[in-house]
């Protein structure tokens, strides 16, 4: 039995191999993003309230600055799907009409399947 989504990945770089190189691209590079933005944020949260409790910033620059970089986190989050879905449509409609295979997403690794329903 063949590993179908290696096989999937083969094809699809043979017969869309632009498409499918951007698209595997722009996911690496939005994971960056995603989670560059999470790593910084959470200890954002804990320096202000430090800096607060010590008395060096107001509760408004200690409640401001985190919340504004939160919101950043959030519209990073929701860029990068816009840009992950963009991205990957041209190698999800290839997949879906010449190969028959329901793809769902395009990774930095290759594409992933939807799995099959049990009857």
């Amino acid at each position: 039995m063949t590993d179908v989504p290696a096989e999937t990945n083969r094809i699809l770089e043979e017969h869309v191999p632009v498409e499918f190189a951007r698209a595997k691209a722009v996911h690496a590079r939005s994971e960056k993003w995603v989670l560059g933005f999470a790593f910084s944020v959470v200890p954002v949260w804990g320096v202000s309230a430090a800096l607060f409790v010590s008395g060096i910033v107001g509760p408004v620059v200690a409640v401001m600055v985190p919340a504004m970089l939160t919101l950043a986190f959030l519209a990073a989050v929701i860029l990068a799907v816009v840009q992950n879905s963009a991205a990957s449509r041209p190698v999800i409609e290839y997949a879906r009409e010449h190969l028959g295979r329901n793809v769902t997403g395009v990774t930095k690794t290759g594409v992933q399947l939807a799995k099959r329903k049990q009857r």
